[in-house]
């Protein structure tokens, strides 16, 4: 925004994208894109200099990782999980896609535990029920699965789901 002068006011792109309700403000072009901070990643830079906090550490830790900075991006996401617990789900994510299956388990636990009505709960149950299932543990696996089908009946991977459930309980069942 311009102050009476015409020159720019100092604000902080948080604020000015609260202001015009994260939406391009008519006749100003998108907010997002001011040049003062030239890409995403040195507005979540600047995000987390001016404001830390947890939310802040999870936008430039995602940033980060969009960039391919990760080891930089993982360091961000678990100060960011401290006290922002959607961070979690994308630490867990980000472990299963490693192959760090047991990181990931403990942290799509913790996120479910401290956000069970999130968007992500029914996601997160699906990679818990094949994280568990890759390690053996079927009827861990099973668990989640019975959970997300019986929590989110809409799931749009139920039938995937339901094939690895039969597969579980004929793995289960001993042949004769």
């Amino acid at each position: 925004p311009r102050d009476e002068r015409g020159g720019w006011r100092d604000v902080s792109p948080v604020t000015e994208w609260r202001r015009f309700g994260g939406m391009r403000a008519p006749g100003r072009g998108h907010l997002h894109a001011k040049p003062r901070y030239g890409s995403s990643l040195s507005v979540a830079r600047t995000v987390v200099d001016r404001w830390p906090s947890g939310r802040g550490h999870y936008l430039l830790g995602t940033e980060l990782l969009t960039a391919g900075q990760r080891e930089a991006g993982m360091a961000e996401l678990r100060v960011s999980a401290t006290d922002h617990p959607g961070a979690r789900y994308a630490l867990g994510t980000e472990f299963l896609a490693e192959g760090r299956t047991d990181a990931a388990i403990e942290e799509l636990d913790a996120f479910i535990a401290a956000l069970p009505n999130h968007a992500n709960v029914a996601p997160a149950r699906d990679m818990l029920g094949r994280a568990f299932a890759a390690k053996g543990r079927f009827d861990l696996a099973s668990d989640q699965f019975d959970r997300l089908l019986r929590d989110f009946p809409n799931y749009p991977g139920r039938v995937e789901v339901r094939r690895f459930i039969e597969q579980i309980r004929n793995a289960r069942v001993p042949r004769s």
